[in-house]
Parts: C-alpha cells; sequence; structure tokens
C-alpha cells in the first residue's frame, strides 16, 4: 500500500491483483443472480469504499500513529474507537448507494426448513445486514492495520541497518586515518637513521619506502586488499628495522604463499608486528633482542602469530616515539568492526616473551 515510493510496479501489480481477487466472488455472486453490469455497480461502489478506507487508514491513521513523537499506547485504542463508527457508516451508505443506483435492494433471507417444508422465514429488517457490515468493517481495519505495521517495523530495521552502516564507515574512516600520519612519522625516522648507518644504501632505502608509501596512500583507500601487498609492507618494514637498529640478533619471517590469493583488510597486521619491536627494544647491546613472525593459512582461515622477546632493562616510557605504533586497542576495533564473530585473538605474556596469535576466517 506504499505508493510514494517510486519504481515500485511490482507492489503495485500485487495490490491491483489483491482487490480483483477480493471481489471477484460477489462479482461472480452478483452476476449469477443480477446480471454482469448491475452486478459491476453493486460490486464496484462498496469495493470502492472499502479501498478508501483501508489506504486512509494505512497513509494516515497507522503513519499518525507511530511516526509521531511522544507516541503512548492508548492513542490507537482512541484513534479506533472513532474510526470503527466513522468506516461503519461510510461502508453502509456506499450499499445504500449501490442499491439507490441499481434501484434492487438486497437483504438477508434465513428460511428454516422441516421435512422438507418451510416453517418459519426471517427477513433483515435493513437494506444489507448490520453484523455483515461490522464483519466488513473491522476485517478491513484489520487487514490494512496489519500490512501497515509490518512496512512500518520493516522500514524501521532498514533503516537502522543502514544507520548502523554508516556509523561502521565513519568509525573505520576514523581508525584508518590515524595510519598515514603515524606511517609518515616513522619512515621519516627510519630514513634517517639508517641513511646515517648506511649512507651507500640510500637509493635503495628510498625504493623501499616509496613502495610502502604507495601502498598506504593508495591500496589502503580500498576496503579490501591482496594480502600479498600486506606481506610485502611487512617485508619492507622487517628489511628498515633489521638496518636500523642493529641488536637484533634473530628476526625470523615465515611466510604461507598460499594465502597470496585471499584478501584482508589493509594495514590489520602491522601493528602488531610493530607491537612486537616496541616490546623487545633494548638500548643494552647484550640483551638478546627476537622477534618471530609467521603467517600461513589453514582451510581459508589466516593465522597470524608474532613472538618476540620482551625487554627487561627498560621502561615502556624509555622506547623511542619510532617504535610506537597505532595501538593494538585501533586494530581490536577494526577486527570487531569488520570480522565480527569472524576473528580469534589471542595474547600472551609473561616475563620473558610476547606472544600474539590472530586467526581471521576470510571466505
Amino acid at each position: 500500500m506504499n505508493f510514494v515510493k517510486k519504481n515500485n510496479i511490482p507492489v503495485v501489480i500485487a495490490h491491483i491483483m489483491f482487490w480483483l481477487v477480493l471481489i471477484a466472488s460477489p462479482l461472480h455472486f452478483n452476476t449469477m443472480l443480477l446480471g454482469f453490469p448491475i452486478a459491476l455497480t453493486r460490486t464496484i461502489i462498496p469495493a470502492s469504499a472499502l479501498i478508501l478506507i483501508a489506504y486512509g487508514n494505512h497513509l494516515f491513521v497507522i503513519r499518525q500513529l507511530f511516526r509521531r513523537k511522544g507516541f503512548t499506547w492508548y492513542y490507537p485504542f482512541i484513534a479506533y474507537a472513532l474510526l470503527l463508527p466513522i468506516a461503519f457508516l461510510f461502508i453502509k451508505n456506499a450499499f445504500n448507494i449501490a442499491n439507490v443506483i441499481t434501484n434492487i435492494e438486497v437483504s438477508l433471507v434465513i428460511e428454516l426448513k422441516q421435512h422438507g417444508e418451510i416453517v418459519k422465514t426471517d427477513r433483515s429488517t435493513s437494506d444489507f445486514p448490520r453484523s455483515i457490515i461490522g464483519f466488513i468493517t473491522i476485517f478491513v481495519l484489520f487487514i490494512s492495520s496489519l500490512y501497515s505495521l509490518a512496512l512500518e517495523f520493516i522500514q524501521r530495521d532498514r533503516q537502522e541497518i543502514k544507520l548502523k552502516a554508516a556509523n561502521l564507515k565513519n568509525e573505520l574512516k576514523l581508525l584508518r586515518h590515524q595510519i598515514n600520519p603515524h606511517f609518515l612519522f616513522n619512515a621519516m625516522n627510519n630514513l634517517y637513521a639508517i641513511v646515517q648507518l648506511k649512507p651507500e644504501k640510500a637509493g635503495e632505502f628510498v625504493l623501499k619506502l616509496s613502495d610502502m608509501l604507495r601502498y598506504v596512500t593508495y591500496d589502503c583507500q580500498n576496503d579490501k586488499v591482496s594480502i600479498s601487498k600486506e606481506i610485502n609492507y611487512l617485508n619492507n618494514y622487517v628489511y628498515f628495522q633489521k638496518w636500523r637498529d642493529q641488536n637484533f640478533q634473530d628476526i625470523h619471517l615465515d611466510m604461507d604463499s598460499s594465502l597470496y590469493n585471499l584478501e584482508i583488510e589493509p594495514m590489520l597486521l602491522i601493528p602488531f608486528v610493530e607491537n612486537a619491536f616496541k616490546h623487545s627494544y633494548n638500548q643494552d647491546t647484550n640483551c638478546k633482542r627476537w622477534v618471530k613472525i609467521s603467517l600461513h593459512n589453514e582451510h581459508n582461515t589466516l593465522v597470524f602469530e608474532v613472538h618476540n622477546s620482551i625487554s627487561q632493562c627498560n621502561t615502556q616510557e624509555e622506547v623511542p616515539d619510532e617504535y610506537m605504533g597505532i595501538g593494538i586497542d585501533n586494530v581490536q576495533k577494526r577486527l570487531d568492526l569488520l570480522y565480527q564473530d569472524k576473528y580469534q585473538l589471542q595474547i600472551e605474556k609473561d616475563t620473558r616473551s610476547f606472544l600474539i596469535k590472530l586467526m581471521i576466517q576470510l571466505t
């Protein structure tokens, strides 16, 4: 019954078919008794009254009741206490108009028979029995109200879904906007430190840095990226860390090539690697530092593990800014938004090591 929306032809056709089916039976019955022209008149006039009541109830009563602010549940009782008698009189007058136009009065006749003989005949005192008009009125209001309420609840659900989707999209934008400034800050610090150590490799470093910048600037604007690009970014990041910090004695990477055809949310894995380098940072060259990174595929489930040593000599406040990442909290928020009920994040920590295990179902 919602004609406000454009290009809603299937719904309009469904409504037309509903009313045609509804009037088919009385039209056929009247045609058998009175002939088609009279039957058509006597059917169309009451049916028009029913249609006006049904759509009036849908478009005005239900909408005004459930879309107004400060709705309370006693409003429908008041509304229908007024609407029922009005609708009843409207339909009754429609039958009377049909009687006047066709010059035919139809009433309900009840005959009681005993042993095949009529013993009593009752004829209704009205042109059309009020009980039947009352039943028709209640039926039309009930069906139109039920349909209208269903549409209202469906529309509200859709609005809630759209609102949640918009909020999710905005939140993701805010989380992603934290990535680019952080990347540029760390990249410039790393490049400066490496060039000081190995000036002859400046060209190679700049090329790798431009590759990382291209990924962050362009590829990360997409909702999903190939895992191969994410892995390439991780490899470049680790490459920089090896050159800029000679105290690392062991950095191990194990990447499964079978993952390359899958896709993932961009910049989702790097914060865990940054976190590993942050927690293992130590100014003391005698302290052994290590980071182990593995990424493999288990039945289309990405399993990402980062295991690193924990510095025994430093506090977190002593770690240089370039080791600071966007934080695990940021990543967890993105995981909740994008992979809800499709991921598991395990964090284990003891006095000597820190382990993160992330499992994401990608299909």
